[in-house]
């Protein structure tokens, strides 16, 4: 039965979470089950850490800048652009 599938974590969907009546921000939720013994026959319930979408696009393009400023140093001389390469 479901009791003894084992215990994993998982993403979420994405969803919406409203703040005003007109604004709010996406996010995912990774989810962990408390578990002890490793499947659903000992559970006891879930926790999450919750990852804001619009920050991840920004932490990537950041990365992605330091990235290409890298590679354009003398000791690797290689380039990469917009047109050539992308953070997904």
């Amino acid at each position: 039965g479901a009791t003894a599938m084992k215990a994993l974590r998982v993403w979420s969907e994405v969803h919406f979470v409203e703040m005003n009546r007109n604004t709010g921000y996406s996010k995912m939720t990774w989810t962990a089950p408390l578990a002890y013994c490793g499947d659903y026959s000992c559970f006891q319930g879930s926790i999450g850490a919750d990852v804001v979408l619009r920050y991840i696009s920004t932490d990537c393009a950041s990365e992605w800048s330091k990235l290409a400023a890298l590679l354009s140093e003398p000791r690797y001389n290689f380039t990469i652009g917009a047109d050539d390469s992308s953070v997904f």
